[in-house]
């Protein structure tokens, strides 16, 4: 009796250590975005170079976008992940990729690491590919 109760928590800890991503890499770092799946069908290709989202480990985060700048805070645990309190500049005009990155960045509550690239998971079947900058 004690062989399976023992084995079940045995498994169950390697399950949960293994949770955030593949290789357990941090997501602390910059990030250039690569791409954007909108609704789980359509990727759009971002074609600036200046998209980048910077994780710290003071847990803040920011976004630069083309034109304008955001600042916010992050949190990571057993219960997931959430980006938050995200407020952004508005010197001019981002382009639309720069509004829907925003968006889905809003939503995101999960995000996974292979190697040197970074998947932001959000609701409606979102994510952001990025990889590390």
């Amino acid at each position: 009796m004690r062989f399976p109760i023992l084995a079940i928590g045995v498994l169950s800890i390697i399950i949960s250590s293994c949770k955030r991503s593949a290789d357990n890499g941090s997501i602390i770092g910059s990030w250039r975005v690569a791409s954007l799946l909108k609704d789980g069908t359509s990727t759009v290709q971002n074609t600036s170079d200046t998209l980048l989202v910077s994780f710290f480990n003071d847990k803040s985060v920011r976004v630069q976008l083309e034109i304008n700048n955001c600042e916010g805070t992050f949190t990571t645990g057993q219960d997931g992940f959430d980006i938050s309190n995200l407020g952004c500049t508005e010197a001019c005009c981002d382009s639309e990729f720069s509004s829907d990155l925003l968006y889905t960045l809003k939503r995101v509550d999960d995000y996974t690491i292979a190697g040197e690239e970074l998947n932001l998971t959000g609701d409606s079947d979102r994510v952001i590919r990025c990889t590390l900058h």
